[in-house]
């Protein structure tokens, strides 16, 4: 996995009032949500003997572990051991591993990283409130950049997909143009058309205009659009489970206005 970097990992209605226990990036974290429903993330461990925390639940905005009843804010500071008393000392190691999260746009990304980042996550401004969307978990039994390659990949489309997506026989691919916005946004312009015997066209053959009427997107490390035009698109998260699974998030985004 990239590290310092904010990935998707989860939808916003995957957690409710109860800890959520998930394998993502190799490690078994828990999620749960305060009072005021601001989320938060750790790994799915009480210090004191291991137990999950998924397995417990939440108390007065604290995840209390189902063994030994230990409490942890969502800073990851166990605030009390019950067997101590609740003015009982608290060793300083009894505390949670925790990742920063942040939720937008019906989405959880943790950051898989050192320190706290300074920037929240990118998303794709091109879709706004008026978009309604749809949504479906695949698992794939591969490495995520493998998913995420897969889906930039259209040469495959009229061999694998050809009674869908790849239909019409059109073999020969034009492009890609590549262009990257900072460090973080690509955009991926590429056609694929039936071989009438002429060349593919070179990116540099493919005016800007033409190509943004259809084209890929890529927020690193694991997001993905279609564009498909101004009032459909399809987005995928590639949601790294651990280096041999991954969860593809698919949603299926309609604007009616």
């Amino acid at each position: 996995m990239i590290r310092n970097q904010w990935y998707v990992v989860l939808e916003s209605d995957e957690v409710g009032d109860k800890p959520v226990g998930v394998k993502r990036m190799g490690e078994d974290l828990v999620f749960w949500r305060d009072s005021r429903g601001q989320i938060a993330c750790a790994v799915d461990r009480c210090p004191h003997r291991g137990v999950a925390l998924s397995a417990g639940e939440v108390l007065r905005d604290h995840i209390q572990c189902p063994f030994h009843g230990f409490e942890y804010d969502t800073s990851g500071a166990c605030v009390l051991i019950p067997a101590n008393g609740r003015d009982g000392v608290i060793p300083a190691a009894m505390r949670l591993q925790r990742y920063p999260v942040h939720e937008a746009h019906g989405f959880i990304w943790i950051w898989w990283g050192e320190g706290d980042p300074a920037d929240e996550p990118l998303f794709f401004d091109n879709i706004d409130d008026f978009f309604v969307y749809g949504s479906a978990h695949d698992p794939w039994n591969a490495h995520y950049s493998r998913v995420i390659e897969n889906q930039l990949d259209v040469v495959h489309l009229p061999f694998v997909h050809r009674n869908s997506i790849g239909r019409g026989n059109r073999t020969v691919v034009d492009g890609p143009l590549v262009r990257w916005e900072g460090d973080r946004m690509l955009y991926t312009y590429v056609f694929n058309r039936v071989d009438d015997g002429a060349p593919p066209r070179k990116p540099t053959d493919i005016r800007l205009e033409e190509a943004r009427s259809v084209h890929l997107e890529f927020i690193m490390p694991n997001l993905w659009q279609n564009y498909i035009n101004e009032k459909v698109r399809i987005v995928a998260a590639f949601v790294p489970v651990d280096d041999e699974h991954t969860l593809l998030y698919l949603r299926f985004y309609q604007r009616f206005l």
